[in-house]
């Protein structure tokens, strides 16, 4: 997110700020069956910043939750690293998981596909889209915070 703002900053002082008007081809599912859409590109801005936001959130509980497991720093990046990158692999890999990916929050991080809909027409899932994202990504934030509280309750438990 940080870094397409600085894109867009250095764009804006080099050559003007461009036209939020100009199209953005956009896929949704109606009643089965695909339908491919121009929108204009200012209208897809807030919910791709809602959906970079949650997904920037869900992975900072994700690994405050490993480190709160593993209490070192090596383990804890290896499988945040394993569980990020390599569910996003194993979703293109194997297309049996295409049909759950609309449940695995790390689909979400790519907030640009997910809301013009792209992602779902390649993973041929209509569940996969904005509302989706927020849903399970705000569910899954909720869900590892009330297990990073736990883990804490009972190391302090066991400590004492």
């Amino acid at each position: 997110m940080v870094i397409n703002l600085l894109m867009i900053i250095a764009a804006t002082i080099f050559a003007d700020a461009g036209n939020l008007a100009f199209p953005y081809l956009t896929y949704k599912f109606v009643n089965g069956r695909m339908i491919t859409n121009f929108v204009a590109s200012g209208n897809l801005i807030l919910p791709i910043v809602v959906l970079q936001f949650l997904g920037l959130l869900f992975l900072v509980v994700l690994v405050r939750f490993l480190a709160k497991i593993f209490r070192a720093q090596l383990p804890t990046l290896l499988l945040a690293l394993l569980l990020v990158l390599g569910v996003n692999v194993a979703v293109i890999a194997v297309p049996m998981l295409r049909k759950v990916s609309a449940w695995l929050p790390v689909t979400y991080l790519n907030a640009v596909d997910t809301v013009s809909g792209k992602l779902g027409m390649l993973y041929q899932n209509p569940q996969l889209n904005f509302r989706a994202g927020i849903i399970v990504l705000a569910g899954s934030i909720v869900i590892i915070l009330v297990l990073t509280v736990i883990v804490e309750y009972t190391y302090q438990n066991s400590k004492a």
